[in-house]
């Protein structure tokens, strides 16, 4: 998947200058090197990680499972969070500028 995903991004760039198209290639894999690093420390660090941890919610209590283990499953949610208020604020901010658009006309 990665390879068509890398095979597709190099075909988009060959319609514009080559000097451009090979920073961009290289900037791009140069962010799948570091997001594939960053899964293996984390996936490292989940496995050094293995003291047993029970969290209390406030309803409920959490299953037990070692402590990298929880500290991944909130990353994840974390970063989903980030994702959908930037997703959000985007979207509010792209629609005052339609609207300002709309005005000006």
């Amino acid at each position: 998947f990665s390879t068509l995903f890398v095979v597709c991004k190099i075909q988009s760039y060959t319609e514009k200058n080559p000097r451009e198209s090979l920073m961009r290639f290289i900037i791009n894999s140069l962010k799948i090197v570091v997001f594939l690093f960053l899964i293996f420390l984390g996936a490292l660090f989940a496995i050094e990680n293995n003291s047993d941890l029970t969290v209390d919610f406030f309803f409920f209590e959490g299953p037990n499972l070692t402590s990298g283990v929880w500290l991944t499953i909130f990353l994840m949610i974390g970063a989903i969070l980030g994702i959908c208020a930037s997703f959000f604020s985007k979207l509010v901010s792209k629609e005052k500028f339609v609207s300002k658009k709309i005005k000006e006309h």
